[in-house]
């Protein structure tokens, strides 16, 4: 997404116009998240969007560590249960904590 197309989008004066172009930049900047929704991205609500990102940001700070090596299943380490759970279970009950004491959590 570039300054030159949220600049445009921004500087759309109808209403119609505006929406449009919103949409495409932020279909753009959340491209992952509406492959696997679809346009029902726009109804998710806040656990599903959270789980989303949260899982996200778990698989790219994986992928960090690892250097994105492939495990011996051939399978990205985030792809790997224990990555998943193991590893960030320490930073997943801080954020539930955190989410909790704001009141996010149901």
């Amino acid at each position: 997404m570039g300054a030159d197309k949220a600049q445009s989008a921004f500087s759309k004066h109808d209403d119609a116009e505006f929406q449009k172009a919103f949409e495409a930049l932020i279909k753009s900047a959340y491209k992952e998240l509406f492959e696997l929704h679809g346009d029902a991205a726009w109804q998710l609500d806040d656990d599903k969007l959270i789980g989303f990102f949260r899982e996200r940001q778990i698989k790219r700070n994986c992928e960090k560590a690892a250097g994105e090596h492939l495990s011996n299943a051939g399978k990205p380490c985030w792809a790997r249960r224990s990555c998943r759970t193991e590893d960030f279970k320490t930073e997943s009950a801080k954020e539930s904590e955190i989410d909790e004491q704001k009141g996010y959590s149901k």
